[in-house]
């Protein structure tokens, strides 16, 4: 026990537990009993027998390791379409809105614990960007050699 936070050390981690804890919260093994505090017996003393068609108690469930390191499965058709709409985006720019599904996509993967999908949202915003500005700078030159002419008559290149 440490008497500095008032908390409990697991002796496999050293992760810092609250007194009442029975497992450590970072590693999930079983901690020693505060000093002072009698150790209960693992399973209660028994008076009478079970009966024969009496169920059996059900087993003690021990808690699953969580591990935010392994992505959970179905990201990486996530990662490889979130990667080829945000190509789409900045190769064919009037489609630069598939960068936003882009975006989207590795949001999702991201979410599910795969690093990979920052980097899809990444790719996703800059192919949304130069995009968009290819396609506004194309609408305002296409927009200058075919509207020039109509709005100032006096201007028009013969």
């Amino acid at each position: 026990m440490s008497e500095q936070t008032n908390r409990k050390v697991c002796p496999y981690c050293q992760a810092n537990n609250f007194l009442s804890s029975g497992i450590c919260w970072r590693c999930g093994r079983p901690l020693p009993p505060q000093e002072g505090q009698l150790e209960q017996p693992k399973t209660p003393p028994t008076t009478a027998q079970p009966q024969m068609n009496q169920a059996a108690p059900p087993p003690a469930q021990q808690h699953p390791q969580y591990s935010s390191s392994q992505p959970s499965g179905g990201t990486s058709g996530l990662i490889i379409a979130g990667f080829i709409l945000a190509a789409l985006s900045f190769m064919c720019y009037p489609l630069f809105l598939l960068g936003a599904v882009s975006i989207i996509l590795g949001s999702v993967a991201y979410g599910r614990g795969d690093r990979m999908g920052i980097w899809v949202i990444v790719a996703g915003a800059i192919g949304m960007l130069f995009g968009a500005m290819a396609f506004g700078l194309t609408i305002c030159s296409l927009s200058d050699v075919f509207w020039q002419a109509r709005a100032w008559p006096g201007l028009a290149r013969e």
